[in-house]
């Protein structure tokens, strides 16, 4: 079945589309097939993708059968890309698809081990009759183990036992690009078992020493191989030092130390031997002090004037005699002395990024260290740097124009001088707007212009291929591109976002435009992409900091080095202009905009697209940092009458990605123009709707219209409300999909920044939208048959309930007064949440919230909450979180009556939810929110949910017959990450799934510590005293006194678990119960120590107990450290004693005195 797809995948006449369009059809197919069958077949699944998609004909250079005859017949560059996008699609279904929506937490483990088993322990070959996996498999199987252990949260032993020593082993690989997928996962997988990070660290440093040792020996001379090799080693040793901050308690001091001794001394050896020895040396010794940079200011700051010393040898200043010795250096010279510099360059940059730098103009965060007299000296060494890439570059000019990018390990000098400059205007980046960079502005905005807009300089498709393409008609936008440069376009633009000058961060992305899955999003997004990057593009990836929240599992992946280079000087401009005056800003403007109008460009339409994306992302981020900046200033009339000019071609393009960008632009600029200069942009924008009916022009306009009112305020742009309230309202009504889309769109923007200001304009608005609800034209299958394509990623209904939305919030409280509009808002919102559309039921969901709260008796709760739930077991994660975040705030509002409408059922839904997908965070909110409501009422209920989710599955609704027998423990070993199976099935089949996420039952112990806290809050002291009890005639069966037994039986268990998080969650409410119940608590003790594994929870004592004092700010770690090996103390360790003696004195003397006798006892 699976063999169907991948034949035409990798036909060689397959188009793009074609091939994108088979991914989304395995994606359908591994849903429909369900989580039982993937599991059951994972292997042969695993092993199908990655040999025929990953590595099939259709992977470029990473097709096995790549051959000289081959790499006739197709480019390189396209070659490289097409080997990029086979392992993105392959991700894509094994990561986004199995992984993340299908397998659960047994068949995670089992897919870990099954890619250990099939591809990373088959390197190196033992036999020459065995050929090792290929270099684009190890890839591929590389990022999905690391993807599986971020997931997973933690390593049990067998995983451990069959990943250790391959990672280990392949970070050994020739290959750079394996070396640093190597590295990543060989720190993830210490960052799920942290007690082996400290002798990794080790094993790994010793391992380099031998390497170094080796290659610096007076012996025969050692092959290529040691030489990568120890580069590896030294990639893995980086990306471990990375994780020393995450995991901190696992780590002595010492080790940091010894590698900065040994990077500090290969750079004071590295003069004693030859130039490719020294160039290996000073490579090791400078990724070291790169990745000991992210140990932060309190390490750095101890080593800052020996670090200063050897960054100032490094990049020295240049001399009248370095200029003699240029005229007879070769190629090897050459190349050496840009390698070095690049890599003491990673160290700068690392320093910055970590230690007080400045990155986009905001704060590297923590206490800086780059202080006045520290940016000064560095800023001179850049100063240097930059001089010295400037003179090889006037001296090789010729030699680099006919020169490509490699694709191959062997490096030619373009890539080097490429490398070199992208790390210097990355490092002035890093130094945002430091004063002492101002004798350097001028000079460096007028480089960074030429190489984002000159029209001929560039990498990519040459100038004669471009006009053959343009002639034929084939050339339609630079995202559909595949040599992977676009002609030079920029990697920030991407679809419904610029990511320049911290834009990502209010970024109205695709997907979430369009309410898609995840998944989907990234299928669509391999079409209208024309870089693709890698984390081989950039070593400095693994010396980054990186958050360890659950679902963030991807490595980074940099552009390569030729867009990196674009990119930093885009991000450059944007914070060097708003510095300059208005003259130079004028020059500089001029300058862009003769390259985007320049007659050089008119046979080349691809470099003329990507000169305008560029320059639009440019200006877009110095208007970004100019409004965000603390003393805002007025733009001159010259700069902004050039920046309109720049702009006004962007806005009225065809593509959607620079109209968006041209038109928060415009947006911007009309804020820091004034009241006349926006005046006259509206004009603008009316006149060309209504003198010009191209639909990309009106929709561009629209966009205009919003961004405009929401930047320059309500207040200021009050007068023009009316004028633009009336064109959108027009175009809103445009049959084109394209302008009435994109004008809702912008209707809405524009009522949520007029708020209140739009009342007068809620009736004729309210009364659109019932009008366009009913016509054939903004219907999903409606309109002409020319249109209906559009219409996909243009839903117009989704942004008629946006605009619904808005005007919720703009009506108000006048909801409860007004029934006819009540009632009119209502049918809309019940008409949208019956379409069959996903996205349109989302923007339902969060407009019925919206109305929620302003007229919460006109809403039928219990059908409202019966909706909700039969959404939260949706397949569409939007359609789930929107499920979620309105149960939320229904719990919120009153969680009795939750109680009574949705029951328990309702709450083991979430929890099932919680477990199916942990990512979304909203349920824990949602539970936790109910608990803190309702637990003082009935606190025994939660505890039965809890300890049902302790011993099977969280969804399971069947009741738990009496408590868990003392003697009846199940075996944690296995059953804290669901490795235990019933009647010996498979792991992962259907029948194992018997228990819950570790994380699940994490959060069920927490639960129950919120149990405790809420009832304690409460002051209901029966719960704690049978005999006040007694006399308030509570019911007994719901005490909370009642059920003592039952949680020290929990805690136990918990505090024997393999997942050390669990083991201290456990102890947290063990520590509850001593100090509401300690009598109780010690007349259990003897029977639980005599139990055959009570050893267990001795150890989670000694071991736990000190971890929690050192965080006991936090009841939840920083991170999940799961399987400390189990000690076997003979007595009770003195962690316990501390622990039993520290419950409160309000307990009474007589407790105490019972305490202290039961420990001595137990002592001896």
């Amino acid at each position: 079945m699976l063999a169907q797809l991948s034949a035409p995948y990798n036909k060689q006449s397959a188009s793009r589309r074609l091939r994108n369009a088979i991914i989304d059809v395995y994606a359908e197919l591994f849903t429909s097939l369900g989580a039982g069958w993937i599991e059951h077949y994972y292997s042969e699944i695993a092993k199908h993708l990655i040999d025929e998609i990953g590595c099939g004909a259709a992977a470029g250079l990473g097709w096995t059968g790549w051959n000289a005859r081959a790499a006739e017949r197709t480019e390189p560059a396209k070659a490289r890309f097409d080997a990029l996008s086979a392992r993105k699609a392959v991700a894509i279904l094994l990561r986004d698809i199995i992984s993340g929506r299908l397998l659960s937490e047994p068949g995670q483990i089992m897919a870990a081990r099954e890619l250990g088993s099939l591809f990373l322990k088959k390197w190196p070959s033992l036999l020459p009759s065995q050929p090792p996996p290929s270099k684009q498999a190890l890839l591929i199987a590389l990022d999905e183990t690391s993807a599986l252990l971020r997931r997973l949260g933690c390593a049990p032993p067998a995983v451990q036992d069959v990943l250790y020593d391959p990672l280990a082993r392949l970070v050994a690989h020739p290959s750079h690009s394996v070396q640093i997928s190597a590295a990543w996962a060989l720190r993830t997988f210490c960052n799920a078992a942290p007690t082996r990070l400290s002798s990794t660290i080790v094993q790994i440093v010793d391992l380099l020493n031998k390497d170094l040792a080796l290659i610096s020996s007076t012996g025969p001379a050692p092959s290529a191989d040691v030489h990568r090799r120890t580069v590896g080693h030294a990639h893995a040793l980086a990306a471990l030092i990375n994780l020393i901050p995450h995991q901190p308690l696992y780590v002595s001091f010492d080790l940091s130390s010894k590698c900065m001794s040994l990077a500090i001394q290969l750079l004071k050896q590295s003069g004693n031997h030859e130039l490719h020895i020294s160039g290996i040396e000073i490579q090791v010794a400078w990724i070291l002090v790169a990745a000991l940079m992210s140990l932060g200011p309190n390490f750095v700051r101890l080593h800052l004037p020996q670090l200063l010393i050897l960054w100032r040898n490094a990049l020295p200043k240049p001399t009248s005699k370095d200029a003699v010795a240029a005229q007879v250096r070769g190629d090897n010279e050459w190349a050496f002395l840009l390698h070095i510099r690049e890599c003491t360059l990673g160290a700068i940059l690392s320093f910055l990024r970590h230690n007080g730098g400045v990155v986009g103009g905001k704060s590297g965060g923590g206490v800086g260290l780059v202080n006045e007299d520290v940016g000064r000296r560095l800023i001179l060494l850049l100063s240097n740097g930059l001089a010295f890439a400037t003179s090889f570059a006037t001296s090789h000019a010729v030699a680099l124009a006919e020169q490509t990018p490699s694709t191959s390990a062997q490096l030619q000098l373009l890539d080097r001088d490429l490398m070199l400059r992208r790390r210097l205007l990355q490092c002035f980046v890093a130094l945002g707007q430091n004063p002492a960079t101002q004798p350097f502005q001028i000079n460096l905005l007028s480089q960074v212009v030429t190489l984002f807009s000159d029209p001929d300089k560039y990498i990519g498709e040459s100038v004669l291929q471009a006009a053959i393409s343009a002639s034929s008609g084939s050339f339609t936008a630079v995202w559909d591109e595949v040599d992977g440069y676009g002609f030079g376009v920029t990697s920030l633009m991407k679809e419904g976002a610029t990511e320049v000058a911290g834009g990502e961060e209010g970024g109205n992305t695709k997907a979430a435009r369009l309410n898609r899955d995840l998944a989907e999003a990234k299928i669509d997004d391999q079409l209208r992409i024309s870089v693709l990057g890698a984390a081989e593009h950039d070593y400095l990836v693994l010396s980054s900091r990186h958050s360890n929240v659950v679902g963030i599992d991807e490595l980074p992946s940099p552009p390569p080095p030729a867009v990196g280079l674009v990119d930093a000087s885009i991000e450059l401009f944007a914070i060097y202009l708003p510095l300059q005056e208005p003259g130079n800003q004028a020059a500089l403007l001029q300058q862009i905009a003769n390259n985007v109008r320049s007659m050089r460009t008119e046979k080349n339409p691809g470099r003329r697209m990507a000169v305008l994306a560029n320059s639009i992302t440019a200006v877009l981020g110095a208007l970004r940092q100019a409004t965000r900046a603390s003393h805002r200033r007025n733009v001159e009339p010259l700069v902004g009458t050039l920046m309109r000019e720049i702009i006004k071609e962007a806005l009225l393009h065809s593509d959607a990605r620079l109209r968006q960008a041209g038109a928060e632009s415009l947006g911007r600029l009309s804020s820091l123009g004034g009241t006349s200069f926006m005046a006259a942009q509206i004009q603008f924008c009316v006149t060309q709707v209504v003198s010009n009916t191209d639909p990309d022009n009106r929709a561009g306009c629209a966009l205009a219209f919003g961004e405009i009112y929401s930047h320059v305020g309500g207040l200021a742009a009050g007068p023009v409300l009316k004028t633009i309230v009336d064109v959108l309202l027009s175009l809103s009504a445009d049959p084109h999909p394209l302008v009435h889309f994109y004008a809702l769109q912008a209707l809405s923007q524009v009522i949520d920044s007029a708020s209140l200001s739009y009342a007068p304009f809620t009736n004729s608005t309210l009364g659109m939208l019932c009008k366009l609800y009913m016509q054939d034209t903004h219907e999903p299958e409606g309109g002409s048959p020319g249109s209906v394509n559009l219409r996909g990623d243009l839903p117009a209904y989704q942004a008629t309930c946006r605009v619904a939305d808005a005007l919720i919030g703009v009506l108000g409280p006048e909801l409860q007064e007004s029934e006819r509009v009540r009632e009119l808002v209502l049918i809309l919102l019940g008409e949208f949440m019956r379409e069959a559309d996903d996205g349109v039921t989302v923007e339902a969901i969060k407009a019925t919230q919206h109305f929620l709260m302003f007229a919460p008796k006109a809403i039928d709760l219990p059908k409202l909450v019966a909706t909700l739930r039969s959404q939260l077991s949706s397949t569409r994660q939007p359609l789930k979180v929107a499920a979620v975040n309105s149960v939320y705030q229904l719990v919120q509002r009153d969680a009795a009556l939750m109680s009574k409408i949705g029951g328990d059922g309702l709450v083991q839904e979430l929890f099932a939810l919680l477990d199916d997908d942990p990512s979304i965070e909203g349920v824990r909110d949602a539970i936790t929110s109910w608990l803190r409501q309702t637990a003082d009422v009935h606190p025994s209920g939660w505890i039965d949910l809890c300890q049902r989710i302790m011993l099977r599955s969280a969804g399971s609704n069947q009741p738990v017959e009496g408590a868990v027998a003392v003697s009846s423990f199940v075996d944690e070993e296995s059953q804290g990450l669901g490795l235990e199976t019933e009647g010996g099935a498979r792991p992962g089949a259907a029948a194992a799934r018997t228990t819950s996420r570790w994380r699940t039952q994490l959060f069920a112990l927490q639960c129950l510590h919120e149990v405790f806290l809420t009832v304690a809050k409460s002051g209901r002291l029966e719960h704690f005293d049978i005999v006040r009890a007694r006399a308030v005639r509570a019911n007994r069966r719901g005490l909370l006194v009642t059920r003592v037994a039952d949680l020290i039986k929990m805690a136990f268990t918990a505090s024997t678990a393999q997942v050390m998080d669990i083991r201290l969650e456990g102890l947290v409410v063990l520590r509850d119960v001593i100090e509401v119940r300690p009598g109780a608590f010690f007349e259990l003790v003897p029977r639980l120590l005599t139990h055959p594994r009570a050893h267990r929870t001795s150890a989670s004592l000694k071991i736990s107990t000190s971890k929690k004092l050192s965080s006991s700010n936090s009841t939840r770690p920083p991170s999940p450290p799961p399987s400390l090996p189990p000690l076997l103390p003979t007595r009770t360790p003195r962690s316990s004693r501390r622990l039993f003696r520290s419950a409160p004195s309000s307990l009474g003397r007589e407790s105490s005195r019972r305490s202290r006798r039961w420990v001595v006892s137990s002592s001896s």
